[in-house]
């Protein structure tokens, strides 16, 4: 997995970054710099006039003079200064306008001349008019820019880099016309970052003194408040502990009627929408390689949910409107109608002000400190807006006055005016009821009249094909208030009916529900979809009364659709949504919800404009960034919630009147199960659903917009015409690539195809000379296709010196090449790889030319510009890189895949509809219903089971299995990150040396905290059943259990990542498809034979190597229950003794082959080492062992409490967290690259004595926390939020190597390695592991669960059968009955280094 090339090619770049430059790396250099576009090599520096660039700077005239001198010598800094400068990009026809060139490489210059001089490197962005480029003709290009990445000496201006770049371009067109180029000074970044204004510091400090507040609480609560309810009132509002506990603490639905379950799905799926579309936002506007492509995504109907999803502001004001009726006027009732209507004010103000103003600070002060990249220097992107009216935004009256200093706090201003205005309706409600009421309608009837009447009268037009709207269309249709009272002012006076009917139970027909929900989704997609049609770019546009009318009624219509189903829902008539919407896993999240609101862009915003690379708007690749983006959101927002939030709204809480002090998150009102209002009110908008929002009109420019839209007319036109690309030739120029391969075969022949006079042509070489001829022909007359064919070219990379060995051109824009010459010739363009020995160069020729006749123009290319013989430098066409847009007809085994996926999906489909439609009570549901049912299996995976305090619950276990396959996944997230296009491969070799690398390079510990959660069940479960059975034990139906449990998933995973993998994605590293597959083919068999780690060197499928330890572990366990149970104490010696013996034996293979595993070390090795120390199951078994003695001694005790003394606790935990660290880290100063080697002795002594001490010190943590000594650990270990992943642990662990593939080698651009990129990696693949696992546990797993359920004496639910010592049992935990020891398995999850 980490292959010996790899390690070397990384050993080999940090040896040159760590020795500045050598005579090779020069030399070889020196001719592959003569390949790269658009930079200062390609000139002839004498005809350079360096003093016109340096008259008013002495010190730059200087520096570029040493940069000219180190140039000509080859010295290393001067060449990572030109090798940090972008080319003009490929996919320009596309709309690619950025190349960022290798921002870190250019910043890390810092070259000392003399004690008086120092280099550094200053990067820009030398900014090219598209018209000098392609000049269309077309006026709204005209202002568009096309950005290239330049690096000079920092002493330099952008006024004298303009100068430079002027004559550069002159020179390198051998023209005398002036340029109008540009390089902003202000888009300019050195190593040197500003200093710290004073509100920065004093923004620092107040985070600092927070957080140690919140410390300090947090300590004093955990050491010595041993009561939590004697727990001081200030300690438990600030303790990070006490407020972690009530945030994430679960209250299983009530039958109270007062209770609204279903808001929390609301409120969350409403939340996860407006981050969702914020994505798209971002994703706009980060440096695509196809903004063309934006446009015709929007024609698609998912784009739906972007263009209209203020509908989601829509159903937070909904909510706020419903809950501040319900709450006030049955407070109002006990009250007998009073209403203290300041001290309303003051609790909301207080509740909402501090947190954003603290939102302001960290966005404006903050960003620029915590990141940085070439699209960053400016920093928070309403920087300004907040400079000039921070304080708009504090008094919420920004949506009126000005624009918002943050975009989303706009809704925190709709929403507190109408907080404000709605004391005046509740006492109007209170005092005159239904008459009241009636006023209310009629009002929402003129607010609803004032909207209609502002559109037709000033025929605005929110359609983003006619520009979104300006500024003032957008504040007076979207951003006022008056605009969106309407929602608000439904959900208060449904709130007002469920305060009059509250307690009452609506007997409504089957007609009646069904309608009601028709009528509601009707209004629900129609909402969404009915602007469709009309949104399609070539569509003619609405009329103004068409557009109003729905402008206005689709404001009524959603919150009327939101009135039916939380009416539903708390009637009993809600079914799936309301099991959907009422599960009890959404309640940590609302709670969370403003928090996550108010973080959630500067997440967005940093990630966005933290990039390295270009990047590649699709949908899937929006989802990728949302998954990232949304799990780091919750990170930071958490963190916040509890220095910042948490103690705010517990300070709220002591204002009260009841002086309740309990943490915010449990401040609720009584009727909900929400939060209270405020959090309710405080929750979300859509800026870009009505995309050009007022500062969105900025963010998202009609003026792009209308880019787009030329550009694609350009692109559907396919033109010929000369005048219309006649400026063309410059970026001939600028592609050498490209250029040589038009100019070799301009005049082509079959000689020049590798056809001699003596051979006879066959059909095929005729075709390429065809296709040839046709290519060279289109691209002399300027025809579209024939210049996207070369335009889709790669060129040299920029970072080569920082290991970028890729680039990969534009993909798409080869592969849509389809041209249809005559009816009896048509070109499709072929994408291939030209491999200049370990680089890797996009290319792109007809389909139906080989790479054996490309590599006659490759050794013509070499002589031609290197000068030298093609064997001193390998370089050649690869044909098993090379991708069509035909993609490979589906095998027989595809197909049975396919169809066997589609009956399994069918068969649940059935079996759903038959449990939803036909079976009213669950109770009775036929036992093969429930097996194959997505409801019932849903159900029961989600299921929360409250803890309890059965001394056989071991709550722990789900925390310990779910934390240890989350490292899984991000260990095995760095295996694909080394084998990703990265364009700093050699920062690897820096990385690996730092302490967080430790995680990943030890990772495989997580497979031993498997390994003893596997022997401690199988033993414990057994166990037990054997004291009922009289010590009987059926090994057969054992193994049979076991097998039907495992091995169907297994199979039809080697399917699925075999067949299935290049069906479901595809890209330039993607032609192969799944890695392993040559390796299935040969061996498929021995992974289902669970032998595959002794008997095959390569794997099919990594990860199953796990499954074979395991389940030779779990054969073997038959012969050490019988003799434990027998022998006792005797036979648990016999297995220590055995646990010694197996130690010794790896600790001796080690040291008499001299085998080390170290990262370093492991170049040259066969991945013999890897079989026999990591892979083989005897050196695995000691953890098993160890977990199984450990499950004997639970046994042997279960029931009984252990008194144990605080220093016997401290020495426990000391001791374990000792090892546990000491296992991680103890190799941490050995592993650098610097570092002398360790001897074998000592390796071996450290893989030996770390597979005894991490179990050991597992053991520790699962017993403390059963015996009440878990404290901390315990509290996060156990707590229910980790059942249902634990029970999906088995699925996630098969597919996620599936998800990281797909979406590592799916890239269309390069990427750039980062501790931080892995973390934005793992979440993305995180998510969409989960999604996929869901799916196919649903039409797999859980049949397969409930069919060996049916095997058994008794049906027995596959997921909610468990037994009762442990809590939470997963799939991957089987149940043990009495007389069936179908013994539990830990389904792994294995890290393989």
């Amino acid at each position: 997995m980490v292959n010996g090339i790899v390690v070397l090619l990384l050993c080999g770049l940090g040896l040159i970054s760590a020795h500045q430059s050598r005579d090779e790396l020069q030399m070889v250099y020196h001719r592959l710099s003569v390949l790269k576009a658009v930079s200062p090599r390609n000139i002839d520096y004498n005809n350079i006039d360096t003093q016109a660039i340096g008259t008013d700077d002495s010190q730059c005239l200087a520096d570029m003079t040493e940069l000219y001198n180190g140039l000509q010598s080859g010295s290393y800094w001067a060449l990572k200064m030109l090798d940090s400068w972008g080319s003009f990009p490929s996919g320009l026809l596309y709309g690619t306008f950025y190349d960022l060139g290798n921002f870190d490489e250019c910043l890390n210059i810092h070259e000392e001349i003399s004690s008086s001089q120092t280099i550094q490197g200053k990067y820009c962005f030398l900014a090219v008019p598209l018209k000098e480029v392609l000049d269309t003709g077309i006026e709204s290009l005209e202002s568009m820019q096309i950005k290239i990445a330049t690096c000079f000496p920092a002493s330099c201006s952008a006024t004298q880099m303009k100068m430079f770049g002027g004559q550069l371009y002159q020179n390198l067109f051998n023209s005398t016309k002036s340029i109008d180029i540009s390089i902003d000074e202000d888009g300019c970044q050195t190593s040197n970052s500003e200093p710290w204004d004073g509100l920065t510091i004093f923004t620092v400090v107040l985070l600092s003194v927070l957080t140690l507040i919140v410390t300090l609480s947090t300590l004093y609560d955990y050491f010595l408040c041993n009561d939590q309810k004697q727990l001081p009132a200030l300690v438990k509002i600030i303790s990070a502990r006490a407020n972690s506990r009530a945030l994430f603490g679960l209250v299983v639905g009530s039958s109270n009627p007062n209770v609204i379950d279903c808001l929390h799905g609301i409120r969350c799926m409403s939340l996860i929408w407006v981050v969702f579309l914020h994505e798209h936002m971002y994703s706009l506007i980060s440096p695509n390689i196809n903004f063309t492509y934006a446009l015709s995504w929007l024609e698609k109907p998912v784009s739906s949910f972007f263009v209209h999803g203020y509908f989601s502001v829509d159903s937070f004001l909904f909510l706020g409107g419903l809950l501040v009726s319900m709450t006030a006027l049955r407070t109002m009732e006990k009250t007998k109608g009073k209403l203290n209507v300041p001290m309303m004010y003051v609790h909301r103000i207080i509740r909402i002000l501090p947190v954003l103003a603290m939102a302001i600070l960290i966005y404006v002060k903050l960003m620029p400190v915590l990141s940085g990249g070439p699209l960053f220097k400016s920093g928070f992107h309403g920087k300004e807006e907040c400079v000039k009216g921070w304080y708009w935004d504090l008094l919420f009256v920004q949506n009126y006055v000005s624009k918002s200093c943050l975009d989303q706090s706009w809704y925190l201003a709709v929403d507190m005016q109408l907080y404000i205005l709605s004391p005046l309706l509740l006492i109007a409600l209170y005092k005159w009821g239904k008459k009241a009421a009636a006023g209310i309608i009629v009002l929402v009837v003129l607010l609803s009249g004032c909207l209609f009447a502002t559109q037709m009268v000033n025929h605005y037009s929110m359609s983003i094909k006619n520009g979104g709207g300006d500024d003032e269309a957008n504040r007076k249709l979207y951003l006022a208030t008056h605009t969106h009272a309407a929602p608000w002012l439904i959900g208060f006076l449904f709130g007002y009916f469920l305060h009059l009917n509250r307690g009452k139970k609506f007997q409504m027909s089957r007609l009646v529900v069904w309608s009601g929900w028709i009528l509601s989704l009707a209004m629900i997609f129609t909402s969404i979809f009915a602007l469709y049609p009309s949104g399609k770019w070539s569509a003619p546009a609405l009329p103004t009364v068409e557009e109003s009318l729905y402008y206005t009624l689709t404001r009524l219509g959603w919150p009327l659709a939101m009135c039916w189903v939380v009416f539903a829902c708390m009637q009993g008539y809600g079914s799936l949504a309301n099991s959907f919407l009422s599960s009890p896993l959404w309640q940590p999240l609302s709670r969370l919800s403003y928090s996550v609101f108010i973080w959630h862009m500067f997440v967005q915003e940093v990630n966005s404009r933290n990039v390295r690379t270009s990047t590649y708007f699709s949908t899937y690749t929006v989802m990728l960034n949302f998954w990232s983006d949304f799990g780091i959101s919750l990170v930071m927002s958490y963190f916040l919630y509890l220095i910042i939030e948490a103690p705010i709204g517990g300070l709220d809480a002591l204002w009260r009147p009841t002086g309740n002090a309990k943490p915010p998150a449990v401040t609720q009102p009584i009727l909900t199960s929400v939060v209270e209002h405020k959090t309710n009110a405080d929750e979300t908008e859509n800026q870009l659903a009505d995309t050009p929002n007022r500062k969105r009109i900025r963010m998202v420019n009609v003026v792009s917009i209308l880019l787009l839209f030329e550009l694609a007319i350009t692109i559907a036109s396919e033109s010929s015409d000369p005048d219309i690309l006649r400026n063309y030739g410059y970026v001939k120029k600028l592609k050498p690539l490209g250029l040589e391969f038009t100019e070799y075969f301009q005049n082509v022949t079959l000689e020049r195809l590798g056809v001699s006079d003596s051979e006879v042509p066959n059909q095929k070489d005729l075709q390429c000379l065809t296709d040839m001829a046709a290519l060279m022909n289109g691209f002399s007359t300027n025809q579209y296709w024939a210049l996207k064919m070369i335009d889709s070219w790669g060129s040299i990379p920029s970072g080569i010196l920082t290991g970028n060995t890729f680039d990969l051109g534009y993909f798409d824009e080869c592969l849509s090449i389809n041209k249809v010459i005559s009816s009896t010739q048509k070109i499709s363009g072929k994408y291939c790889f030209l491999i200049a020995n370990s680089m890797r160069i996009a290319t792109c020729f007809p389909a139906s030319c080989s790479s054996t006749q490309m590599d006659i123009f490759v050794e013509q290319l070499l002589q031609k510009f290197l000068n030298f013989n093609s064997s001193s430098l390998s370089m050649k066409i690869s044909e098993a890189s090379c991708q069509t847009s035909d993609g490979e007809p589906w095998d027989g085994l595809t197909i049975f895949t396919i169809v066997l996926l589609s009956v399994m999906g069918g068969l649940v489909t059935v079996f759903t509809f038959y449990d939803y439609f036909l079976c009213k009570d669950q109770d009775q549901v036929p036992a093969l219903v429930k097996a194959f049912s997505a409801r019932a299996n849903s159900r029961s995976l989600f299921r929360i089971v409250p803890s309890k305090s059965n001394p056989n619950v071991i709550e722990c276990l789900n925390g310990i299995r779910c934390m240890s396959l989350i490292w899984v996944i991000f260990s095995h997230e760095f295996i694909f990150t080394l084998k990703a296009p990265n364009l700093n491969t050699a920062e690897l070799f820096s990385w690996a040396g730092e302490p967080f690398a430790s995680f990943v390079v030890h990772g495989y510990f997580s497979v031993d905290s498997f390994f003893v959660l596997g022997g401690l069940l199988v033993s414990m479960i057994a166990l037990r059943s054997m004291d009922k059975s009289g010590g009987k034990l059926n090994p057969l139906m054992m193994y049979l259990h076991r097998i039907i449990r495992i091995l169907p998933v297994v199979a039809i995973a080697i399917l699925i990542y075999t067949t299935m993998m290049p069906v479901v994605s595809g890209g330039p590293m993607f032609k192969s498809g799944y890695h392993g597959k040559e390796y299935c083919e040969k061996g498929w068999f021995w992974t289902l034979l669970f032998v595959q780690n002794y008997a095959v060197l390569d794997i099919c499928l990594d990860h199953t190597w796990y499954l074979a330890v395991d389940m030779q572990l779990y054969i073997i366990s038959p012969i050490l229950l019988l003799s434990i149970y027998k022998w006792g104490k005797k036979a648990a010696s016999g297995i220590a003794v055995l646990v010694v013996l197996l130690s010794g034996c790896l600790f001796a293979t080690q040291m008499v082959n001299h085998y080390s595993l170290l990262i370093k070390n492991t170049s040259d090795d066969d991945g013999v080492p890897n079989k026999k120390l990591y892979l083989a199951t005897h050196t695995h078994a000691a953890p098993w062992l160890i977990g199984f003695l450990f499950g004997y001694f639970l046994h042997l005790n279960r029931g009984k409490k252990f008194q144990l003394s605080w220093l016997a606790v401290w020495s426990g935990w000391i001791l374990s967290l000792a090892m546990l660290f000491t296992s991680i880290f103890a190799l941490y100063p050995a592993a650098k690259w610097t570092a002398p080697p360790l001897s074998t002795l000592e390796e071996s002594l450290y893989y030996t004595l770390t597979r005894l001490a991490w179990p050991m010190a597992i053991c520790w943590v699962i017993f403390a926390c059963m015996q009440g000594y878990g404290g901390l650990a315990n509290s996060f270990l156990s707590t229910p939020l980790w059942q249902p992943l634990s029970r999906l642990s088995y699925s996630v662990y098969i597919w996620h190597m599936f998800v990281q593939e797909v979406n590592s080698r799916n890239v269309r651009t390069n990427t750039h390695f980062s501790t931080y990129s892995m973390m934005e990696h793992f979440w993305f693949d995180l998510g969409f592991t989960v999604l996929m696992s869901y799916l196919l546990y649903l039409i797999i797993e859980a049949p397969l669960c409930g069919f060996d359920s049916l095997l058994r004496p008794r049906g027995i639910s596959p997921v909610a059968s468990q037994p009762k010592l442990i809590s939470n049992q997963n799939n991957d935990l089987e149940t043990i009955k009495s007389d069936d020891l179908s013994v539990p398995e830990t389904k792994p999850l294995e890290n393989s280094t």
